[in-house]
This record gives structure tokens, C-alpha cells and sequence, in this order.
């Protein structure tokens, strides 16, 4: 399990979802009633998608209470600035102490937990794809919330402030039938007031300040332009980019204040952008239709691969010409068919690529959190089909830090989301992935070597893989850890192709997959005749042969298990290897 709790931590491109275990595991049968189910993955999803609604929920409940004052509308028993002052802060270390059960009693009063548990219902018990890791069928959260935490603070002489820890447990199963538990939480400030007007005046700066992000024209005017498929550095230089740095200030400075006793303070403003909160325009994956195994024909077209692959001009022209088409008979697509009338679409779109596409974007934000975060804020940011074909991935970047100023105290208001599209600066989509082809092909013959003027080359069928330094400093016949190497040979090729990989950031992976999953290698060897054998797992008997070099557009992400769209010469299916004994098409030179 820490093993897995590592992993979780890079869900976010720079901010990671608070989670913590609190209690281990129990049996429930020694049998693992889904073979095939990939429980990491499932598990690392399930925990984001239900920490997602908790937390989306309770700070949408709490946001209203920011700045409180209490009037014959409260409905709180217990909690106005009166009592507050009475209370002596230490008092609520304790949780079972008077003070911490009236604050926790008038706290539960405002947690709508019947609209959690719906929403839980809906997007998890409904989902097929969670219901390995469901005990007995029942939602993953089975008890509830509780106040896990009531710090108090004195603000100035009018205000007294409560800073408060509403936690719950996760409970799922595992693949070896076990049972785990794991916390989540979401801290919520509240600001009670003995002043209605100040507690007034703090309240519509604040609710000025948060809907003006979510008015139409703003909501949808940040624009971020790239022609980049690598996800996380978008990520990071969206949250660098002055432009959409000066567009939230410009946003901000228009928010009017009653006078000088009151402002805003964005000098502690801290942007970052959660990797489940991001959204490309990919279709669901990229289908190779080369097979190795099969002797040449007009249909396979293994014939035209290999001369390309032989660095013929004329054959790697008609080679990429044919792959760029729709519907290709070298590299098809998986188009997403819950997409009402997509073909139909397409059909009347010149810009937009079977491949990367604006109806893809919708819906792939359709089925993202972001899109629950946006609608949770009342944010009018929506997909126009129209303007939107240059548009190829969305990101939610989180606002938080931002303060409001009353004299010489300053409060912090609730995270918000915006929603950055990153458009291309090519002409559109189409070209994009014309283009992507162009250049994934080009890197890809370099890498493979498939040429006849190898020095001691005796089979042109086969790929020959330079020996980078690191390769020199290992032992036939012995695994060792593939990752390095092959980000050093990655490199190598690159410089060779012109660095092919650069103008779109494209990323490779090297793969024993299906289409919609990828088992990256963990482990490679060579033998004496340098033929290079591949393994996934350490305990595994019989190592993978079945690999194939993947090169893709978007950066293949955690929440993301499918390849999406890339380009491949597929696994090499004509060599029928059972053993690291059998000859291997993979070989260093």
C-alpha cells in the first residue's frame, strides 16, 4: 500500500489531493474475483473521483458561511461571535469537550451529505468499471463525515474565526481481497463577525470577486497557445504564463470595495493545476493496422513499411500520405461512438481530425472532474463546436491565496477554478495531426535502424537499437532497469532524427500492450548475440516479446490508462518468441 500511496502523489502536476491511511486491511477471500482488472489503476481512480465529490461538496457548503453574521436567518444553535468569545481556543483540542460538540452539532446542519451520497451512487456504485473494488456492492463511503478538526482564532476586535477539518474514510478492496481504509478531508474557514455591515461588505467582494471568473465572456476568454501534446509542461507553463497572469489581475482590479478600509490582496495568490483536472481532444486510441506476420499484400501494406523503414524517399512519401488519411489502412482511430452523430460531424468539419477534435474535447471534459469542479462554482465555461476546432486540451488552474483586506486583518477566500483552452498555431486539427505523423515517423525510423548498411548487419528484419553509453557498462544475460536506457536511447535517436520528438514534444513509450492499455517494460536484457529480450514484472518467468515502440501526441497520464493517439509499426508478430532462448527481432548493434 505505501507503495501505492507514492504513485498517488504524482496525480497532481503540482498540488496533490491530501490523502492519508489510517487503518489496514482485512480478508475478505483469497481469490481475485476479476483476473483481468487493472485494481491500481481502478483503485487510483476511485479514490480521486470520490475524493473529488467530497471535497467539491463541503467547501460548496461552507462557501456561503465565509463571512458570518448571525441574524433571525442563522441556523446555526450555537455559533455567533458571543459564544466564540467565550471559548477559550485550547478548549477545542479536545473532541470531546462542550465547546467542540455545539461548534461540530451546528456544523453537520449545513453538510448536504444526502447530495454526496447521490452523487457517489451516481458516478461510482453506477460505474461498471469500479465495481471490483466495491465491498458488497455497498458506496464507498459507508459512514458518513466527521469534524476531525476546530482550531479558533481571535481576527481584529470585531471577527473570530473558526478553521475546520471535515474528514471521511474511503473504504475499497483490493486485488489480493483485502480491504483497505483511507481519510480524506477538506478544510473550510468561517469568519463570525459581530458587525453585520463589515460581515456584509467582506461577503459581496467575495461573491463579486468569484462570479465575475464565472461570467460567460471571462470564463471563457483565457487562452493559453501552444502547439504542444506534452500535458504536464503545458501544465507548468500555463501556470507560469504572464499573460494569463495579468488577465486574472485585470479581472480582479475591476472588483469595487466600499472604501479604504477594505482590499484585496494578491500578493500571496498561488496558482497550480491538478492533473485530474485536465482534458485533451484525443480520440479513445490509435488502432495499428501493420501485422508483421502476415506475408506482403496491397491490404497490409508490411511491403511499403519496410522500405520505409529502408529510408526510401518514395516509399516513405506514399507510406505517410496513405497513414495521414481517414479511416487509414496503416493507423486507424477509435472514434468515441457515445458521441451523438461524430462521423456526421466530421463529415462537414475540413478542420478538425478523425484523431484530435473538438467533439472529442467535449466529451472527454464532459467525463472529467473539472467539469464538476466548473459546474459546482456556477462557472458559465462551455466547448463552442464553432470556434473551438483549434483547441486540442483544457486545464483547470486552481486559484487559492487570494485575501480580502478589512483594516489591518486579512481573510482568505475559498479556491476557485478557471479554465484554460490551449489552441494550436497551426492552420488547424487536420494539419496538427498530418503533422504529428510527419514527425513521430521520422524519429521512429531513426530509432528502429531497420537499414541495410549496418556494419555486421546479416538480417535486415530486424531492429537494430544503437548502444548508448549506458549499455556498455552492463553484462549479457542479467535484467536490469530498462527506464534509464531507454530514455538515454530516446535522446540518442532524437538528435539523429533532426529532433523530430521537439516541435511537438512528443513522448515514446515502449510497450506489451493491447490497443487501449500499455505494460511498459521494466526489465530488459541482452545475450551474447545482442538480441534484447524485455520483461514487465520481476517474478514474471517467461519475459514479453510482443513489444512495440509507441510514439505519442499527449502525455500519457495516470488517470489515463488507454494510449490515446500515437503512432507505431506495431509489435513485431512474426517472430514467435516463447523463451529468452527463442531469436528476437529487438537487437543492439
Amino acid at each position: 500500500m505505501r507503495k501505492f500511496l507514492t504513485t498517488l502523489g504524482t496525480l497532481s502536476i503540482l498540488t496533490a489531493t491530501p490523502l492519508t491511511i489510517i487503518s489496514c486491511s482485512r480478508k475478505i477471500n483469497n481469490k481475485d474475483e476479476h483476473p483481468s482488472y487493472d485494481y491500481e489503476a481502478g483503485i487510483q481512480n476511485l479514490i480521486s473521483t470520490v475524493t473529488s465529490i467530497y471535497q467539491t461538496n463541503v467547501a460548496g457548503n461552507m462557501a456561503p458561511y465565509l463571512f458570518f453574521y448571525e441574524d433571525n436567518s442563522s441556523p446555526f444553535s450555537f455559533i455567533n461571535f458571543s459564544n466564540l468569545q467565550k471559548i477559550e481556543p485550547s478548549e477545542l483540542a479536545n473532541s470531546n469537550s462542550s465547546a467542540f460538540e455545539s461548534i461540530n452539532q451546528d456544523l453537520r446542519k449545513i453538510i448536504n451529505w444526502e447530495q454526496i451520497n447521490n452523487q457517489l451512487r451516481q458516478e461510482v456504485n453506477n460505474n461498471p468499471n469500479f465495481l471490483p473494488l466495491l465491498v458488497n456492492n455497498n458506496p464507498p463511503i459507508q459512514n458518513g463525515f466527521y469534524v476531525s478538526r476546530i482550531e479558533l482564532q481571535k481576527r481584529g476586535v470585531s471577527s473570530m474565526s473558526l478553521k475546520i477539518e471535515f474528514s471521511t474514510v474511503i473504504i475499497y478492496r483490493t486485488a489480493v481481497g483485502t480491504v483497505e481504509n483511507l481519510r480524506i478531508w477538506q478544510n473550510a474557514d468561517m469568519n463570525v463577525f459581530s458587525n453585520k455591515i463589515i460581515s456584509e461588505n467582506l461577503n459581496k467582494i467575495k461573491n463579486d470577486l468569484t462570479d465575475s471568473f464565472n461570467e460567460d465572456k471571462i470564463a471563457n476568454g483565457f487562452i493559453y497557445n501552444s502547439n504542444s501534446g506534452h500535458i504536464v509542461n503545458s501544465a507548468q507553463r500555463i501556470i507560469r504564463d504572464e499573460t494569463i497572469q495579468n488577465q486574472i489581475k485585470e479581472t480582479i482590479s475591476k472588483i469595487s470595495v466600499p472604501d479604504n478600509h477594505y482590499g484585496i490582496n494578491l500578493n500571496t495568490m498561488v496558482k497550480t493545476i491538478n492533473r485530474d483536472h485536465t482534458a485533451d481532444a484525443s480520440a479513445r486510441f490509435s488502432i495499428p493496422k501493420l501485422y508483421w506476420r502476415l506475408s506482403p499484400s496491397p491490404t497490409n501494406l508490411i511491403d511499403l513499411a519496410k522500405k520505409t523503414l529502408l529510408k526510401d524517399d518514395a516509399s516513405t512519401a506514399e507510406f505517410l500520405k496513405i497513414a495521414q488519411e481517414n479511416d487509414s489502412r496503416i493507423l486507424g482511430t477509435f472514434m468515441n461512438r457515445e458521441i451523438p452523430s461524430l462521423e456526421n460531424l466530421l463529415e462537414n468539419d475540413p478542420n478538425s481530425s478523425q484523431a484530435i477534435n473538438q467533439y472529442n474535447l467535449n466529451w472527454n471534459f464532459g467525463q472529467n472532474q473539472l467539469r464538476r469542479v466548473l459546474n459546482q462554482q456556477g462557472s458559465q465555461f462551455k466547448i463552442d463546436f464553432s470556434n473551438d476546432h483549434n483547441t486540442i486540451a483544457l486545464f483547470g488552474l486552481n486559484i487559492s491565496g487570494i485575501q480580502i483586506r478589512f483594516e489591518n486583518t486579512s481573510f482568505e477566500i475559498p479556491n476557485f477554478t478557471i479554465a484554460i483552452r490551449q489552441r494550436i498555431l497551426l492552420k488547424n486539427t487536420r494539419v496538427l495531426y498530418q503533422e504529428f505523423l510527419k514527425d513521430a515517423l521520422q524519429f521512429q525510423v531513426a530509432f528502429l535502424n531497420y537499414s541495410k548498411n549496418l556494419e555486421n548487419q546479416n538480417n535486415s528484419d530486424l531492429f537494430y537499437l544503437v548502444k548508448t553509453p549506458l549499455w556498455h557498462e552492463l553484462s549479457p544475460n542479467r535484467y536490469y532497469d530498462f527506464q534509464p536506457l531507454a530514455r538515454q536511447m530516446f535522446a540518442e535517436a532524437n538528435a539523429r532524427a533532426n529532433n523530430a520528438l521537439d516541435r511537438f514534444e512528443l513522448t515514446n513509450q515502449f510497450a506489451y500492450s493491447a490497443w487501449t492499455e500499455v505494460h511498459e517494460p521494466r526489465f530488459v536484457k541482452f545475450n551474447e548475440n545482442n538480441e534484447i529480450y524485455f520483461k514487465t514484472q520481476d517474478n514474471q518467468e517467461n519475459p514479453d516479446f510482443l513489444n512495440r515502440l509507441i510514439t505519442n501526441f499527449f502525455t500519457p497520464l495516470s488517470n489515463q490508462p488507454a494510449t490515446k493517439i500515437n503512432f507505431t509499426f506495431n509489435h513485431r508478430s512474426d517472430y514467435s518468441v516463447s523463451s529468452s532462448n527463442s531469436p528476437s527481432p529487438w537487437r543492439l548493434f
